[in-house]
Order: C-alpha cells, then structure tokens, then sequence
C-alpha cells in the first residue's frame, strides 16, 4: 500500500506555496497575487482543460500505525463540462466510507449503486493552470436493515486543499477532502476522519 500524507498530496497536486494560496482564500490585500483576474481570463483556463478524462482515483483505506493514510485505487473517468462544473463518474461507495465505524451502515452503503460526484469549479488565470473545486452534497439511497434510507456525502468547498492543476505534461490532478456522512438528515456525522480523494490522468481525444 502507498502511504499517503495529506501534505504530500497537497505537494503532489500543486506546485504552489501555501501561504499564497491561504493569502487569496482569506481575500488578504496585501497581497500582490490576483489568483482569479477576469471571467475572460478564468474562461481561457477553463479552455484548456475542459473535456472528458481516464486515469486513477486513489481513496484511503486506512490509517497505518503512524496514522498516514494507506491508499487504494480504481479506474476512473471524469468530466470538466464546462467553466463551474465538474462531474466523476461510476463511484464506488465504498471509496467514501473507509471512516465510518458502524459496520452495518458501512455494509448498506457499499453494497449501493456506484455514484456521479458533481463538483463545482472555479478557475484561475490561465498561468496558474488551476482550479478549485467543491463537490456538492451527494445523496445515495440504501438498504438498511430491511429498511429503505438516503445518505449524503459532505465535502469541503473551495479550499486550499481542493482543488486541482494541470501539470506541463496534460496530465490533470485534483484532491477533494470529504468530511461528513449523514443518514436520512440526521445531524450526527457517520464519518470519524475528514479524507482526501485524489484524480489523475489524461483528457481523453
């Protein structure tokens, strides 16, 4: 199994400073950086990147002993549909509930169809090669106990551990942290660790 630190995955998805980056999300103004300039320039961002992608999404599976992430991953494929949406197809549920300790509820949700994430985006100025992204509260009906429910899946929003870049390659990567897991509205969070999932590959022709 890889191991997967959160700050090495931060470090993986983009070659940017984190203090920039927390700079422009906290709105400093003392900052000379101009991360998303005009809907022109993001539009042009959005220009290279858009389309359909194939490559990898690696989930956690655990924690080892010195609580590092130890990783899996699965075929994936993925669409920037245009330049605020962002969607991941055929999710296994199973990629989202290595944190949830009620082994019955884990059961029912992993045995549920696999899943679209839709994500919103937001794009930088075409020389950062970036973008943000949040994906939206994702419900999923299951079969608990005989008994019919709905869970949603909760997710950061725009923060500067969710995003993602294209790299001077073509490849794209994105990390997304989810947080939360509710059943039928319940305000009692099922998932005991926030988890990064990370995408990477190719735009398909």
């Amino acid at each position: 199994m890889k191991r997967l630190k959160t700050k090495m995955w931060a470090m993986a998805c983009l070659a940017v400073a984190s203090m920039s980056l927390s700079s422009c999300l906290n709105g400093n103004n003392n900052s000379e950086e101009d991360w998303f300039g005009t809907p022109a320039e993001r539009y042009q961002t959005f220009l290279t990147m858009k389309g359909n992608y194939a490559g990898k999404l690696y989930f956690p599976k655990g924690t080892d002993r010195d609580g590092k992430f130890e990783s899996d991953s699965i075929v994936s494929h993925w669409r920037i549909i245009n330049d605020s949406t962002m969607e991941i197809y055929n999710v296994p549920p199973q990629a989202l509930t290595t944190f949830v300790s009620d082994a019955a509820l884990k059961t029912a949700i992993n045995a549920s169809a696999p899943m679209t994430l839709k994500c919103k985006v937001l794009f930088t100025k075409p020389q950062y090669k970036m973008f943000f992204a949040g994906p939206k509260p994702t419900e999923q009906p299951i079969l608990l106990s005989g008994a019919s429910h709905k869970v949603k899946f909760f997710a950061q929003q725009f923060t500067n551990y969710s995003y993602g870049k294209r790299l001077d390659n073509g490849t794209v990567i994105a990390q997304l942290i989810f947080t939360g897991i509710q059943v039928d509205n319940d305000n009692n969070n099922k998932n005991e660790k926030d988890f990064p999932i990370i995408l990477k590959g190719q735009r398909m022709p």
